[in-house]
């Protein structure tokens, strides 16, 4: 098994606008995910940036774990006038 330094080692090989490519597909493949993820949970996809911020993404995943989701009512409770 590669260590990571290594793994690391096949980016210095390419041309530096091949792994900036690279990463930039990685990056933006990643958000699209998370955007779809938000806008099934019934929040704006917007929610997405916060990632790019160290440290905020995780908080987002644990607000997001606690939140109510829209899927998971029952059909009873959504006609329910109370």
């Amino acid at each position: 098994m590669q260590s990571f330094g290594e793994m690391l080692y096949f980016f210095s090989d390419m041309a530096p606008w091949l792994s900036h490519l690279i990463i930039s597909v990685a990056i933006t493949y990643t958000l699209c995910i998370f955007g779809i993820v938000f806008l099934r949970a019934g929040r704006s996809p917007l929610w997405v940036f916060v990632f790019l911020i160290p440290y905020a993404g995780v908080v987002a995943l644990w607000v997001l774990a606690y939140v109510r989701w829209p899927g998971t009512e029952k059909a009873g409770d959504a006609t329910d006038p109370r």
